[in-house]
């Protein structure tokens, strides 16, 4: 059954219920993509963080852009090393662990990458307990630059601190 619409010039249209739903779902497609734009871009649950070199002279802390931050569970660090021919470290050597990978081999172990802008600037979307690595491009390979283990929340601010004292990662609300 069809029914009779005017339309804004006064003009009788006949326009059916399938009309009507084909316009709806149009509509409902509009609205959902900015939607999902804006969610998809952390919202409120997320974990921002900065990777900065830790100077021990005095001079200040400097931001390191590039490059990614791995982030793996248990299983999947031991994969990821191992697959990179790097024999897992203690606990007080996962700071200093370095060796020549392939960012690939993250994903391969289970693991996620999140890249490191010009800035030091990246974020997260894993939470509960992980070990978070740097990783910089080089040519050919990647560098694997230390780990650390950390408890991410659904939100606030992680900084990775690189320096003397390996790679240290640090939680702020």
């Amino acid at each position: 059954m069809t029914s009779s619409v005017r339309t804004s010039s006064g003009a009788r249209s006949s326009r059916g219920p399938r009309h009507r739903r084909v316009v709806g779902a149009a509509a409902a497609v509009l609205l959902a993509v900015p939607l999902a734009a804006v969610t998809g871009c952390g919202g409120p649950d997320g974990l921002e963080g900065t990777v900065v070199a830790v100077d021990d002279t005095g001079r200040g802390d400097r931001s390191l852009g590039g490059g990614w931050v791995a982030v793996l569970d248990a299983d999947g660090l031991v994969d990821f090393l191992s697959g990179s021919g790097i024999d897992p470290p203690s606990a007080d050597d996962l700071p200093y662990v370095a060796g020549r990978v392939l960012r690939d081999d993250v994903t391969r172990a289970g693991g996620s990458l999140a890249t490191v802008d010009e800035d030091g600037a990246f974020a997260l979307t894993a939470t509960g307990r992980h070990t978070v690595c740097r990783l910089v491009e080089a040519p050919q390979v990647d560098l694997l630059k230390g780990c650390a283990v950390v408890d991410l929340p659904a939100r606030g601010r992680l900084q990775l601190s690189v320096g003397a004292a390996g790679l240290r990662a640090t939680l702020d609300d």
